[in-house]
C-alpha cells in the first residue's frame, strides 16, 4: 500500500500541477456561480 502511494506522488510531482490548479479555480468558480444562481431562483 505504502508503495503505491509512493508511486502515485511521484506521478502527481510530475503533472502540470498549475495547470491542474487552475482548473480546480475554475470548476470551483463555476460551482460557486451555479449554488448563487439556483438559490437566487429559489
Amino acid at each position: 500500500m505504502g508503495y503505491l502511494a509512493q508511486v502515485l506522488d511521484g506521478v502527481l510531482k510530475n503533472l502540470d500541477l498549475e495547470g491542474v490548479k487552475e482548473k480546480m479555480d475554475q470548476m470551483e468558480m463555476t460551482l460557486d456561480e451555479l449554488q448563487r444562481t439556483t438559490s437566487t431562483a429559489g
